[in-house]
C-alpha cells in the first residue's frame, strides 16, 4: 500500500515490477533510498500518483520523476536503522518520523506536520476508494 524504493546492492536483474533508477554520481543510492520516506515525498507520491481498485496506488516513471525530494548524505549508521525499521514491520509513521528529523530537520515541527496531514487526507482518499468497491 505504500510506496517503496530499495537499493539494490547485489545487482539482481529486475522485471518490469520495479523501476530501475540511474543516479547521477553526485547522489549516494543508499542516501536517496532513505530520503524519500520524508513527508513532503510523500505526500507528492499520493498527490501524483494514480490509484487504482482495491486502494492500490502506482507512480509511472514520468511521475516518479517529477517527485521532488530533499536529499541528504546520511550515515551508513542512518540507513542500516532504517532498514532494521522496515524488516522489522515498524509502523510508516515511525519509518517517516525518524527521516523527517534527519533530512526535514530545517523545516518547523507546525509544517512537518502540516505535510503530514495532507499527506493522509490523500491516503484515506486512496483508501476510501478501496472501501466503496
Amino acid at each position: 500500500m505504500l510506496p517503496r524504493i530499495m537499493v539494490n546492492e547485489a545487482a539482481v536483474y529486475t522485471t518490469d515490477i520495479a523501476y530501475n533508477i540511474r543516479l547521477d554520481e553526485n547522489f549516494d543510492a543508499p542516501s536517496v533510498a532513505f530520503c524519500f520516506y520524508n513527508s513532503l515525498t510523500m505526500t507528492l507520491c499520493e498527490f501524483q500518483g494514480r490509484f487504482y481498485g482495491g486502494g492500490v496506488g502506482e507512480l509511472v516513471p514520468s511521475e516518479f520523476k517529477s517527485l521532488s525530494m530533499p536529499y541528504k548524505k546520511v550515515s551508513r549508521n542512518d540507513f542500516e536503522l532504517l532498514d532494521t525499521m522496515f524488516r522489522r514491520n515498524c509502523s510508516f509513521e515511525d519509518i517517516v518520523d525518524f527521516v523527517d528529523k534527519i533530512v526535514l530537520n530545517e523545516l518547523s515541527s507546525q509544517d512537518v506536520a502540516k505535510l503530514k496531514s495532507i499527506r493522509n487526507k490523500y491516503l484515506l482518499r486512496r483508501l476510501k476508494t478501496k472501501r466503496n468497491e
